[in-house]
């Protein structure tokens, strides 16, 4: 969302781990987004892996380890 610090937090963190990624704001994709309901929280942002995986903001530092130890 627009002004979101987590959101802006998140984008530094993933294009500093190189991993691209798609910025989808809330408000204007919500069909695309509903694909995901049930799997989504109220708390932003939310970050959608390939597969379908949602992590949570406090959550993707991990999720960044998890991938670079996979190769």
């Amino acid at each position: 969302r627009e002004g979101c610090s987590n959101c802006m937090t998140a984008q530094r963190t993933l294009r500093r781990a190189k991993i691209d990624y798609e910025y989808l704001h809330v408000d204007e994709h919500k069909e695309e987004l509903a694909k995901f309901e049930g799997k989504l929280s109220r708390s932003l942002p939310h970050i959608i892996f390939e597969g379908g995986e949602v992590v949570m903001f406090h959550e993707l530092d991990n999720k960044i380890k998890e991938l670079n130890t996979k190769g």
